[in-house]
């Protein structure tokens, strides 16, 4: 009765033990094992808790950023149809202007300044030297926002050139078009250097590029200091608080973008000189965009070559 008693509360093993006598001195011991499990209706089991699987680095990273990768994705839906849609808004250039502009401030506010979404030529030469020795994706999935922005920027650059990403999603230059739209709203003297003097000028950054990836095949990290030629970081990463040169002379491009708008982006970008090797691969030309809305507006005097003016607006 005591056994029963016990038994019923708790699982037990019952083990038999026999020995069988083979001569005078050895014997052969077997164990018998019979397992007894108490029955249910005598035991009141709590629901079994499983702790959460323990997510990785990458997974908690993507997590904590998931409004961010959602509205990120959204926008950039919108571009894409505006672009399929273009033959349609340019009938309506006071709504495509609006629009753009609205576009652009959400990239300069959200992209650049709240979410640190800039991406720099140093992103080229780290996915290039990963490329080249143990690729893994773990390195890049690590800021969903860049990631995100460059699978974007590569899609758009085989479908229209590196235009999408530079003249929409770029936070430093929507800042710049929006300080020079300010401007010429306001009046201020804008300055266009003769053609000869951009044709020459507009090489620089590819210079510029092909140094730092010469530096970056010798030392990513020396690279990376000589990439302080993009004020991308002084502006939106680190928002203007750090040494003074490189506030002055991220400061200095602004101030010279009143002007002559996009003068960075024109003559000075390595990232756009980088972006701009997909233009001969593109699949679809903005030209008729261009032209369309050009000869809308009618702003090109009859002394300026409609080609001139298109490889300049294509090349900013």
């Amino acid at each position: 009765m005591l056994i029963t008693t016990l038994t019923q509360r708790s699982d037990w093993q019952l083990e038999l033990l026999v020995r069988r006598q083979t001569g005078p001195l050895d014997s052969i011991f077997t164990s018998f094992k019979a397992d007894y499990h108490t029955l249910d209706q005598y035991v009141d089991r709590p629901p079994l808790i499983l702790p959460e699987p323990e997510l990785s680095l990458t997974q908690q990273v993507w997590k904590e950023k998931n409004t961010e990768v959602v509205i990120l994705i959204i926008l950039l839906f919108i571009v894409v149809m505006s672009l399929f849609f273009q033959d349609i808004l340019v009938r309506h250039p006071t709504f495509m202007h609006n629009f753009r502009h609205s576009f652009l401030i959400i990239t300069v506010v959200f992209i650049g300044w709240s979410w640190g979404g800039q991406l720099s030529v140093v992103n080229v030469f780290t996915f290039l030297q990963a490329f080249m020795s143990d690729f893994s994706w773990d390195l890049f999935l690590l800021d969903p926002i860049i990631f995100i922005l460059w699978g974007a920027a590569a899609v758009t650059m085989i479908l229209w050139g590196r235009a999408v990403y530079c003249g929409w999603l770029c936070p430093f230059g929507a800042l710049q078009e929006l300080i020079n739209i300010f401007a010429r709203y306001i009046k201020i003297p804008q300055f266009e250097l003769p053609w000869a003097v951009h044709e020459r000028l507009w090489a620089i950054k590819y210079l510029i590029l092909l140094a730092l990836f010469g530096l970056s095949m010798e030392s990513l990290a020396l690279a990376e200091q000589f990439a302080e030629v993009e004020p991308f970081k002084t502006t939106f990463l680190l928002k203007f608080d750090r040494e003074w040169p490189f506030i002055l002379y991220a400061s200095a491009l602004l101030i010279i973008n009143i002007f002559n708008r996009k003068f960075f982006c024109r003559y000075l970008c390595p990232l756009g000189a980088a972006l701009s090797t997909s233009n001969s691969i593109r699949l679809f030309s903005g030209y008729a965009v261009v032209q369309s809305a050009v000869s809308r507006v009618k702003l090109v005097p009859k002394s300026v070559k409609f080609k001139q003016l298109i490889l300049m607006v294509l090349s900013t």
